[in-house]
């Protein structure tokens, strides 16, 4: 796993989309390409909106190539915006209750 360090929006805001494109970016580095991961709840350090910031870094990041994210679990919005996120990109059978469908598992599961 690669680990960018994600830093506060509220102080360098520039470095959010360059953590994006280097997720791009590390996805072409080997075959089979390394798996990525950040630490979602620094890139709204100290800000207001925080919920919001990281749902919408979260399903950009997602857009690029990222596999895992340390984050807040017991939010379901922004477990449901991973979870569709992952739909769209077709990583997951579309289906009318796709959202509940994954909740049921994850809670079967333990997770």
């Amino acid at each position: 796993f690669l680990d960018p360090v994600v830093m506060p929006l509220k102080f360098l805001q520039p470095q959010a989309s360059h953590i994006l494109e280097a997720i791009s970016q590390f996805k072409l580095l080997s075959e089979p390409s390394p798996h990525i991961v950040v630490g979602l709840s620094n890139i709204s350090s100290q800000t207001t909106e925080m919920k919001l910031i990281n749902r919408t870094f979260l399903v950009m990041a997602i857009g690029v190539g990222l596999d895992a994210a340390i984050c807040e679990v017991t939010d379901t919005e922004l477990v449901d915006a991973a979870i569709t996120a992952e739909l769209v990109q077709n990583k997951h059978i579309y289906s009318d209750s796709f959202l509940k469908a994954y909740h049921t598992t994850s809670s079967s599961q333990g997770i």
